[in-house]
């Protein structure tokens, strides 16, 4: 949405273009993030979970007004956008502590062209 836009056609042929504006936007706006990832493993039969913590980068941005569905999901009046740096993996089952808050990720998609993952455009509600 924000990035590439709401067409998405011939601006993923643009790879420099998309690479800049994304730079840009994490160093000028971007903001440390943390990342709570849950993980669960059988292991002899007992489920063991894990927990992991790391810092990510991310721009928050409140959504679109008129925008009633991103990628399946309603959207609510508290849900937000985030850009958030391609430096690894993300799951719908993640939570982002961004300040005092936590959120849950409804939806996300990478933004790749030419297949490189520069960010991802993260769909956000509060937890």
């Amino acid at each position: 949405m924000f990035v590439i836009g709401p067409d998405q056609t011939g601006a993923l042929m643009n790879y420099a273009s998309i690479r800049r504006k994304v730079t840009a936007t994490l160093s000028k706006h971007g903001m440390a993030v943390a990342r709570r990832s849950i993980t669960t493993v059988q292991q002899q039969g007992e489920p063991q979970v894990t927990e992991t913590t790391s810092t990510r980068r991310g721009v928050l941005f409140p959504i679109k007004e008129g925008v009633a569905m991103i990628r399946g999901n309603s959207v609510l009046v508290d849900d937000r956008m985030m850009i958030l740096d391609g430096e690894g993996a993300i799951s719908v089952d993640d939570k982002f502590v961004v300040g005092a808050k936590t959120m849950s990720v409804l939806s996300y998609e990478a933004i790749d062209p030419a297949g490189t993952v520069l960010a991802y455009e993260v769909h956000l509600r509060a937890s």
